[in-house]
């Protein structure tokens, strides 16, 4: 079992380094790299169990299913780790294990196991989960499994994300690209490259490939505009808001088409690109197109991210009640999506633009830090740090203790060193702690 370490170190969050530390030192676990551990107790288990070629497969198989068992028959306080210990011994039973069916058991077993890890922010064991289900799924993945194996293929493509191994995502990409059999699968295949290209800073390249896509789908978004052509879209927009009240808003029906949808996801896309390279005619004309679709063809998930984006134009233009009102609004339609979907770059233009016109700054430290946890445990990273960034600024802001703070920031800036890709997002915390650090002398 491999642990990795990615925990961020915030109020309320335990304090791992010292439990580790500890660990080292009692020989319990050994370090792999600078963030990757393995227990003592399973180099023994494995040397042993590899020492009988011939039969283990089947030890690890009586394993595998007497822990099973165990999590499903017996009271058990940490069902996470008995899960993991079951799905890894019964990963390493291929003979044992030969019907489809079993099979398929276990292509969805380790993706259960893959979303528990990712949920942890263990980015190498939601990878290492993947895997063994596309192992599972062998000569069949691009035929029988399909379904499954795209799937797959972009969480895992995902996890390198995370991971920092840019080159492993790029190929995931290549290989899903390859074997897509529809235009709708493809649209998936578009927003793991956007990942990839993300980890790499490409902000630029990202912007160009969204565009490209949008002409695919038939849609044109102006890269450059006027004044009077960007006033004349704003008020044709603000009109149309007009005659909707917030009932109307929450009462959209669900946009079925893919293509919509992946429209709004790309716009989503160049709406935050647009915004690191300062590109505001973009910017702009990203935000209101999007509005547009919203009011022509109803909601999405990504609706909730477009209307916050809305209220930071109104607030922008000091326009306070409708900003409060727009962002109130993302975060109502958010809340009818499953869990499974970020909240965190909503919550993030809500608290920093909408909110603190009518919320105190420790409100807003709440929220903060509901949008940089919920970022974390879904894979999030790059909208989790910006919202721990923002939460670090309105903690510095209202107030709190200052040796605190300061212990909190690098613990912070030293946990999300890990993921070399978000450098340029990491670096804004930077001159906040260093202020911290100046006012304590």
């Amino acid at each position: 079992v491999k642990l990795s370490v990615s925990t961020f170190h915030l109020p309320g969050i335990d304090e791992v380094d010292s439990v580790l530390h500890k660990a080292l030192r009692n020989r319990l676990i050994q370090m792999e790299s600078i963030s990757s551990y393995t227990f003592t107790h399973d180099i023994v288990q494995f040397t042993f169990l590899t020492s009988f070629p011939e039969t283990s497969d089947r030890y690890n198989y009586l394993i595998g299913r007497t822990a099973w068992n165990k999590l499903h028959y017996d009271v058990i306080n940490d069902r996470n780790w008995l899960m993991f210990k079951s799905i890894l011994h019964l990963n390493q039973a291929h003979t044992m294990i030969t019907s489809e069916e079993d099979k398929v058991a276990m292509i969805k077993l380790n993706l259960d196991a893959s979303n528990c890890a990712m949920s942890k922010g263990c980015f190498s064991a939601m990878a290492n989960f993947l895997q063994n289900a596309l192992i599972w799924a062998g000569n069949k993945r691009w035929g029988e499994y399909y379904g499954y194996t795209l799937f797959i293929t972009n969480q895992l493509a995902k996890a390198y994300e995370g991971m920092g191994c840019l080159d492993k995502c790029k190929k995931c990409f290549d290989m899903v690209f390859q074997n897509v059999r529809c235009l709708e699968d493809k649209f998936q295949t578009y927003f793991t490259w956007i990942r990839c290209l993300q980890g790499k800073g490409d902000y630029r390249a990202i912007i160009k490939f969204c565009l490209s896509k949008l002409e695919e789908l038939g849609e044109k978004l102006r890269c450059k505009a006027s004044k009077l052509q960007i006033r004349l879209a704003l008020c044709n927009i603000q009109n149309q808001l007009r005659t909707m009240s917030d009932s109307s808003f929450l009462c959209l029906p669900e946009i079925q088409d893919e293509k919509t949808i992946a429209t709004m996801r790309l716009l989503s896309a160049i709406t935050l690109n647009s915004s690191i390279l300062q590109k505001q005619d973009l910017l702009l004309m990203s935000i209101l197109k999007s509005v547009q679709i919203t009011i022509t063809h109803g909601r999405c998930v990504e609706t909730a991210f477009t209307l916050a984006c809305y209220g930071m134009l109104c607030a922008l233009v000091n326009n306070k009640k409708e900003a409060y009102r727009f962002g109130e609004l993302g975060r109502k339609i958010e809340n009818t999506y499953s869990s499974d979907v970020s909240v965190a770059p909503t919550i993030c233009v809500v608290a920093t633009f909408c909110l603190h016109w009518q919320e105190g700054p420790h409100e807003l430290r709440s929220i903060l830090l509901q949008g940089f946890r919920d970022g974390y445990e879904v894979g999030d990273v790059q909208w989790s740090i910006l919202n721990g960034v923002a939460m670090i600024a309105v903690s510095l802001a209202c107030g709190r203790h200052l040796h605190e703070l300061e212990e909190d920031t690098r613990i912070f800036c030293e946990s999300m060193s890990i993921y070399n890709k978000q450098r340029d997002f990491l670096i804004l915390c930077h001159p906040l702690w260093q202020g911290i650090s100046n006012l304590m002398a």
